[in-house]
């Protein structure tokens, strides 16, 4: 069993204000994704189902037409196929645990530090 210190692995950039620390397994993947006060929303859809625990901060969810302000503690389920956004609120940084299944292979990429 390989242990791994989250604060070494590499965090990577999202777009402006946002950024993600990915580890994967062989069937579910997680994703930290930290968003920077004022950081704004990009919604967008994939064919993963995606559970959310909101870890830090307060974040405002768009969840297909439905938008949210989803505190510290929050967790929710996001179904494949269905367009969704978040960004901070409360001019603070937020940051969100997000688990997939199975894992996402347009972030695969960021997780060559497990085979190293």
């Amino acid at each position: 069993m390989r242990i791994f210190d989250w604060a070494t692995i590499p965090s990577h950039p999202v777009r402006p204000g946002v950024s993600r620390k990915v580890f994967t397994g062989e069937g579910a993947m997680m994703l930290v994704t930290e968003f920077g006060a004022g950081s704004t929303e990009s919604p967008h859809t994939h064919p993963f189902e995606q559970l959310v625990f909101v870890l830090e901060g307060e974040v405002e969810f768009t969840l297909g037409e439905e938008k949210r302000a989803v505190p510290a503690g929050g967790v929710f389920r996001i179904p494949p196929g269905t367009p969704h956004g978040a960004s901070a609120l409360g001019g603070k940084r937020c940051r969100v645990l997000a688990v997939y299944g199975p894992p996402r292979p347009d972030v695969l990429p960021y997780c060559g530090y497990q085979k190293e």
